[in-house]
């Protein structure tokens, strides 16, 4: 078992849940709960499941309507010194993911997570169709978002 404690997996996909949970059942795992949702959604009805996290995977998820708020909710939701993965698809022509209109390039999801209180900690290249950010949660609540600007 690689997490000790309980994870959380939400997605907004039943067809994703319901072989997630297959997965989960066939694994013997105990410490899973899948949630069928959007965190925005989740978080707006106060679940306290989110609550004190220490890590958050969000992957391929960035191109939705406001990325930096769904970055705000991750950061809020963490402990002091949490972590947030990020992993997207490149800013390249790749044989599948979203249309290369939508897909924020690196340095925009590193200023999507600075304005919603985060500090980089780690950029990786993922071959051979995305890149990804590990964000840490500093333990400072901005009630300015834009406080880093642009």
């Amino acid at each position: 078992m690689i997490v000790k404690n309980k994870v959380i997996g939400i997605d907004i996909d039943k067809i994703m849940i319901k072989y997630c949970r297959k997965k989960v059942k066939n694994l013997g795992l105990k410490n899973v709960e899948l949630i069928l949702g959007d965190i925005d959604t989740i978080e707006k009805g106060n679940h306290t499941v989110l609550n004190d996290i220490d890590y958050i995977a969000l992957f391929n998820i960035l191109h939705c309507e406001e990325p930096v708020e769904l970055l705000r909710i991750s950061y809020n939701h963490l402990v002091v010194n949490g972590k947030a993965g990020v992993i997207h698809w490149k800013d390249e022509k790749t044989p599948r993911g979203p249309s290369m209109e939508i897909r924020p390039k690196p340095e925009q999801i590193l200023c999507w997570g600075k304005k919603a209180g985060f500090d980089k900690n780690v950029m990786v290249k993922l071959p051979p169709y995305h890149h990804g950010i590990n964000f840490r949660n500093n333990g400072v609540y901005y009630e300015n978002w834009d406080y880093f600007g642009n």
